[in-house]
């Protein structure tokens, strides 16, 4: 798929359903050549991981195996960021929010995991 996109936003319409129904956060896998999308959990669903390779427009589901991020709440604060010297992505997941009663808002705080993936192409 070769699309010119000086100066312009252009919608993928291959985007799948799946991935239209919940607010999914992603980044580059500059390694790898694909987005890697992290869909995150909710009260029904778990947390799911699918790739999209722009050079040719497809998009493949990652059956995860082992432990991952599963609180339902964590994904409203979160950061998944790839680290192209590490050649992994890193994800914060929120566990617990504080936020004082008094003072400003900005130091809200609370306990977070920090998980490492790396994708097998």
């Amino acid at each position: 798929m070769h699309v010119d996109l000086r100066r312009r936003f252009v919608p993928v319409p291959s985007l799948p359903a799946a991935l239209q129904v919940r607010r999914p956060i992603f980044d580059y896998d500059a390694k790898n050549r694909r987005v890697v999308v992290l869909q995150p959990p909710t009260e029904k669903t778990p947390l799911e991981v699918w790739t999209w390779d722009p050079a040719t427009d497809e998009w493949n589901f990652v059956p995860q195996v082992g432990p991952y991020p599963s609180s339902k709440r964590s994904m409203g604060m979160r950061v998944f960021a790839y680290l192209p010297d590490h050649n992994v992505f890193v994800c914060l997941e929120r566990r617990s929010l504080y936020c004082p009663t008094t003072g400003p808002t900005v130091a809200c705080g609370g306990k977070t995991t920090t998980w490492l993936y790396r994708l097998q192409a």
